[in-house]
């Protein structure tokens, strides 16, 4: 939920306008910032992959389902948290910032140039300007 929150924030050109060559920079920030933060609690379940593909390899190399099937104390198997977190965490961080801060952006006002056509005195013709 918090890099989707910092990921829109960044890219939103209607907030403050990053440059384009700092979102990388900025969104790797974000994801270190993250694993720092929370990598020691949760083991930084930030994306699927990096979770769901070693207990996948592990249990074709042969170490069995263990993975899949460590349990909690009271016996609940919790392999599946890093892998559905992280959609419900974007979709929640996304959610976030669109109802708290992309809603209430100011709309933007559409402004068109008037058409201007070149001064044409009486009697002269259009081959008489050259572009």
């Amino acid at each position: 939920m918090l890099l989707l929150l910092c990921v829109c924030a960044i890219t939103d050109a209607r907030n403050m306008e990053v440059p384009k060559g700092l979102v990388p920079l900025l969104v790797g920030l974000t994801v270190l910032n993250i694993g720092v933060c929370f990598g020691f609690n949760c083991g930084y379940a930030i994306n699927p992959a990096r979770d769901l593909a070693p207990r996948i390899f592990t249990l074709i190399a042969g170490w069995g389902s263990d993975t899949f099937s460590a349990a909690t104390v009271e016996g609940l198997a919790w392999w599946w948290v890093p892998v559905v977190g992280p959609h419900i965490g974007a979709i929640l961080g996304v959610t976030l910032y669109e109802v708290f801060v992309a809603l209430h952006h100011p709309e933007t006002q559409d402004f068109t140039l008037p058409q201007v056509t070149p001064h044409q005195e009486p009697g002269s013709t259009s081959k008489d300007y050259e572009f």
